[in-house]
């Protein structure tokens, strides 16, 4: 594998999947977003498995923060980030990964070392300090390890590593508004069915 994709900002933007209506506190949408955005922060592509705390290292973030109050509840107006990449941007701009890919404009060396590819991108990170020498060598650490794990072919701990989290969120059993549809909880319950035993995980297709 390319060691580089641990830490692969996406190609595309990304395209909601999920719509979920009807909730007036904004931790509600958590599971949602959680799932809609793989389980790992948006800005620094730290995963749940990778925290201590897991999802509860992870927070909603609203984009952006100054947004009238009646669209404060509002999913396309949500996103996913970790509690340090959420509390470092405040009510700043960053570029957002669902009006363009990130890969346009951030790069992440095999060393950890993260690069603007743009004025936006160095900019973005800027505001995150995204090139934070303690990021940049746990970036580096964690490229290194999973390196290691690839020599001695541990495939099986490389899927825990960047795998999906054991306490998968029930979406299927979430009170949400009707007009969201039942297709993406179909979609979702055939996920689950699929799901491969705990410490198995496999690892996500859009590294």
């Amino acid at each position: 594998m390319d060691l580089r994709s641990v830490f692969a900002y996406p190609k595309t933007r990304h395209i909601l999947r999920h719509g979920p209506r009807g909730y007036t506190i904004c931790r509600q949408f958590k599971p949602w977003l959680r799932d809609d955005f793989g389980f790992r922060c948006i800005y620094c592509l730290r995963r749940e498995r990778w925290m201590g705390g897991g999802h509860s290292d992870f927070s909603v973030e609203p984009i952006p923060r100054d947004i009238e109050p009646r669209l404060t509840f509002e999913f396309s107006n949500l996103r996913y980030a970790c509690s340090r990449c959420n509390s470092i941007r405040q009510d700043r701009r960053t570029i957002d990964p669902c009006d363009e890919p990130l890969s346009n404009h951030l790069n992440i060396r095999q060393d950890g070392h993260i690069e603007g590819l743009t004025p936006d991108g160095v900019a973005h990170i800027k505001v995150l300090r995204l090139d934070h020498p303690a990021l940049t060598e746990y970036r580096a650490r964690f490229i290194r390890a999973v390196g290691l794990l690839e020599a001695k072919g541990a495939w099986a701990e490389i899927n825990a590593w960047l795998g999906y989290p054991d306490d998968l969120p029930n979406l299927a059993a979430l009170k949400t508004d009707a007009e969201t549809g039942d297709v993406l909880l179909k979609e979702y319950v055939v996920r689950a069915k699929r799901r491969v035993p705990k410490n198995k995980t496999a690892a996500s297709a859009d590294l």
